[in-house]
């Protein structure tokens, strides 16, 4: 995404009909604020609710902010160990516990990768 376009989750978060038009086709809002989507492309829209919690896997480490918290270190572990990236991709929870990460009562934490036609998108 580019910055230009991030501010849409600004908009979204202050306007329902924006939110509802996102999640309804966050391709079609997507492309209508100037995003570069290829045409074969499938979007997928991820809303974070108080229990939901959606994260995508970046390409690399590189753009991950600095700092010491539980999802940037399993983020970057995800992407260094690939049999680990596998579990948490297809058992989230499993690979939390596996590192000894408990998720409160009633959250579900969901974790998605970007494939070349497949773009994942989330609204905290």
């Amino acid at each position: 995404m580019t910055n230009t376009s991030a501010n849409f989750i600004t908009d979204v978060w202050n306007n329902p009909s924006k939110l509802d038009e996102f999640r309804n086709d966050p391709k079609k809002y997507l492309l209508s604020i100037g995003e570069n989507i290829p045409t074969d492309a499938e979007v997928v829209a991820h809303i974070d609710t108080n229990s939901d919690r959606n994260f995508v896997l970046p390409e690399s480490d590189s753009i991950l902010p600095s700092g010491d918290n539980y999802i940037l270190n399993i983020i970057r572990k995800a992407l260094k160990d690939a049999s680990f990236k596998n579990q948490l991709l297809n058992n989230t929870a499993s690979a939390l516990a596996a590192n000894n990460l408990r998720v409160p009562d009633g959250v579900n934490i969901h974790v998605y990768e970007n494939q070349k036609n497949l773009f994942h998108v989330v609204v905290p």
